[in-house]
C-alpha cells in the first residue's frame, strides 16, 4: 500500500466490547428523556476466614460512569464517516 492509498475507515471490533464482568446500562437522569450510560461491574465474592461457617460473602455490583459513549453499546450502529446521530434536535 502506498502512502496515497487510503484504507476504509473502520473501528477495530475489539474496541466495541465492554469490560469483562460488566455490562452497559442506562440510568434515567433528572428528566425521563435523559439517560446516563453506566457500567454495572460484577464483583467477585470476598473469601472469609476459616473460623466462619460461610466460605465467602457476596459483594454487590458497582455502577460506574461509562465514558465510552455509543462505541460499547451493542445496539448502536457506528459509521465513523457519518458520525454519531445527534442526541437532541
Amino acid at each position: 500500500m502506498s502512502k496515497d492509498d487510503t484504507a476504509p475507515a473502520d473501528i477495530d471490533p475489539s474496541l466495541r466490547v465492554g469490560l469483562p464482568a460488566s455490562q452497559k446500562v442506562y440510568i434515567e437522569g433528572s428528566r425521563p428523556d435523559l439517560r446516563v450510560a453506566m457500567r454495572c461491574v460484577m464483583q467477585s465474592d470476598t473469601p472469609l476466614d476459616l473460623a466462619s461457617s460461610a466460605t465467602s460473602e457476596a459483594n454487590p455490583p458497582i455502577y460506574l460512569y461509562d465514558t465510552s459513549g455509543a462505541y460499547t453499546d451493542p445496539d448502536a450502529t457506528i459509521d465513523i464517516e457519518k458520525g454519531l446521530p445527534p442526541l437532541r434536535s
